[in-house]
């Protein structure tokens, strides 16, 4: 049976073993012959033990012997040794003197301050080693791609260091939660306008002890769940119900989708135009419906994409109404221009 994400490690092993055959190797790997063998041909994989006497005889680096990411080898301060008790493969030493000598220290460290302030801003806590492995990684994939330190590497970042946590602020269904009550805060009958965004995520954060926004993914269903809790009391404290409960009309598609073809009927093909019909269309909607941010209960919806339509209609008669004004007929029967 084959294991998922463990493809190449028998060609790493084999890359290690070099020119000494199986019978040589196998007592350095500390296995038998066959054991070895399966190993390098993919029909089985190395087990913690094996990995774990090798790194230590070796300083072989477990990350890139299962994954083939970054050095072969550790750092000589994680090994506890300079020179290690075994050598393997000495084309292995040559390929990592080759990349020490071209390394761009001035860039390195770079990754180094980013890396180690995102984890700890994030409370990330990972050994000594992992770290080395994620500098290099970092350091390798910005050369390659010739890429920037940029959110999606941190986010790359995070993924490797934590690969069982999520970010809140990621999260759709938390964002969509926190922005259900802060509309509730910012339009209730008492107009708390003193609730800030920032109030909400503060006390989720200390709910939760998740200063970095990182928290593991089985504590995802309990942060849903608290949101909803606090939907609920937020509801309850302004009176306010499902049916007046306030939603975004951006995030409404099918009202979204009208709006946009009243701006194509409007502005065609021009952008400048369409910007001019949008924001002309935004201030109608905002006055006719009493509230200028474009917040409305959302048992107002209905209403909502009622105007909307009507809207459409208008202006779809009216360009009708110019065609057939613009139409004009010869008395001999031939048609002028026009579109009959």
């Amino acid at each position: 049976m084959r294991a998922e994400g463990l493809e190449g490690i028998g060609d790493r092993v084999r890359e290690l073993r070099g020119e000494m055959s199986l019978e040589e190797a196998a007592p350095i790997f500390g296995v038998s012959k066959s054991t070895l063998a399966r190993y390098e041909q993919g029909a089985s994989y190395p087990d913690a033990e094996f990995i774990y006497k090798l790194q230590s005889k070796s300083g072989i680096s477990p990350l890139w012997l299962i994954s083939g990411i970054g050095d072969p080898f550790l750092h000589e301060e994680v090994c506890g040794f300079k020179e290690p008790p075994i050598k393997l493969n000495p084309k292995i030493y040559e390929k990592r003197q080759k990349i020490k000598e071209k390394i761009d220290k001035e860039f390195f460290i770079r990754v180094v301050f980013v890396v180690e302030n995102l984890l700890r801003e994030k409370k990330i806590e990972i050994p000594l080693y992992q770290k080395l492995q994620i500098y290099i990684y970092v350091y390798e994939k910005c050369l390659s791609n010739k890429r920037h330190i940029d959110e999606e590497m941190m986010r790359e970042v995070i993924a490797i260091a934590a690969p069982n946590s999520f970010l809140l602020y990621e999260d759709k269904t938390i964002i969509d939660l926190v922005e259900r009550i802060l509309r509730i805060y910012n339009h209730a009958p008492s107009r708390l306008k003193e609730r800030k965004r920032d109030d909400l995520w503060q006390a989720l954060v200390e709910k939760f002890d998740a200063s970095g926004y990182l928290l593991p993914i089985s504590q995802k269903d309990q942060v849903i769940q608290w949101l909803h809790q606090k939907l609920e009391e937020v509801k309850q404290m302004e009176g306010v119900k499902d049916k007046d409960e306030i939603f975004d009309i951006h995030d409404d598609d099918e009202i979204m989708s009208l709006i946009f073809s009243i701006m194509t009927a409007q502005g065609g093909e021009d952008e400048r135009k369409r910007a001019k019909a949008a924001d002309a269309l935004w201030d109608a909607l905002g006055k006719d419906f009493g509230d200028p941010d474009l917040l409305f209960p959302i048992g107002r919806r209905g209403e909502v994409v009622k105007w909307l339509q009507e809207k459409l209609r208008e202006l779809k008669t009216e360009k009708v109404d110019k065609k057939l004004k613009d139409t004009k007929v010869v008395k001999d029967g031939e048609e002028g221009p026009g579109w009959f």
